[in-house]
């Protein structure tokens, strides 16, 4: 809930709560509300008994309220968490324990196969094990056995120094990250660049887009990303709307004006709208609108965090029956 005084030294806030979170499983859960066909591949700690943890029963709780399969692996240490501080302003502030996922590399990548038909890869820099041939790796096989793709990086995290020592924490599965200032680097870029080839929606706000590309202008950096293999180019704008891409489009959804109040998880809800309206054929510029709308429901509704179609759009039916 939005913090007080979120600047000074003390802050107070109206509640706190935990809630399953992550950039894959927020948009697994949400693409399930939407009545798709979810499942999640990620990996989760386990206690000193090798049970799973209390935060992996959130989780798990969570994906069986909603109908998602998930494909869970546990690995020796705790179950990544994030610490998200909504300002009143809807900006927010996010700072994350890696755990298990510093553990997750490319032996533990699944084995893709027709039962699925879209990949998204979400969380990217939460899983650093597969910088370097992991991503790649990935991507490619889902092109190759006819999978469509979408990709979402996010932003760099900037490191924060512990008391542990960062060489302790990594082999602890503990690394911490503070997610607001951090900078691409060349390795970083040099890395969306090669998987772009095997992206059909790339998905990104306009610091992100100005951070891989290096372009200050977000049409510019956009097409950059175009030029180099990607299909489509989504930028979440927040208050401003939504920008969408093409070789031969460039198209505008505004926001509607809302009071924020549930804005962490809005943009991985937004990618699941997207892409489950481009999964049933229609029209990129009417799956913006979809996805404009549902961001927008997810933002100004906390008791219903994961918006349905109906709530979307009531009373019109925007992904045909039997469709999924």
């Amino acid at each position: 809930d939005p913090v007080s005084n979120p600047e000074g030294e003390g802050s107070t806030a109206t509640s706190i709560r935990f809630n399953p979170g992550g950039n894959a499983a927020n948009f697994a859960l949400a693409l399930s509300a939407l009545g798709g066909n979810a499942a999640l591949y990620a990996a989760v700690g386990t206690d000193q008994n090798k049970e799973p943890d209390e935060r992996e029963k959130i989780l798990e709780d969570a994906l069986t309220k909603y109908g998602v399969r998930a494909f869970l692996l546990r690995k020796k240490g705790r179950t990544a968490v994030t610490f998200a501080l909504a300002r009143p302003d809807g900006r927010r502030h996010f700072i994350s324990d890696f755990g298990a996922n510093m553990k997750f590399g490319v032996d533990d990548l699944p084995f893709l196969t027709g039962e699925f038909t879209h990949l998204h890869r979400a969380g990217f820099f939460w899983l650093p094990g597969l910088f370097g041939g992991g991503n790649l790796r990935i991507l490619r096989d889902a092109k190759n056995i006819g999978m469509t793709t979408s990709l979402d990086t996010g932003t760099p995290p900037a490191e924060a120094e512990t008391k542990e020592g960062t060489r302790e924490n990594e082999e602890n599965g503990k690394v911490s990250k503070e997610w607001e200032n951090g900078e691409w680097d060349r390795e970083q870029r040099k890395e969306v660049l090669s998987l772009l080839p095997y992206v059909d929606i790339y998905f990104a706000n306009e610091a992100e887009i100005s951070g891989m590309t290096t372009e200050t202008d977000i049409r510019k950096g956009a097409r950059l990303i175009l030029r180099n293999g990607a299909g489509m180019v989504v930028v979440h704008r927040g208050e401003k709307g939504a920008l969408l891409f093409t070789d031969n489009l460039e198209f505008h959804v505004p926001a509607q004006r809302i009071v924020p109040v549930n804005p962490t998880g809005a943009g991985d809800v937004f990618n699941a709208a997207f892409v489950h309206c481009f999964l049933q054929h229609r029209p990129p510029i009417e799956c913006l609108r979809f996805a404009v709308r549902a961001g927008t429901l997810h933002t100004a509704v906390k008791e219903r965090p994961y918006p349905t179609e109906e709530k979307i759009f009531p009373g019109k039916q925007i992904i045909p029956k039997g469709a999924r």
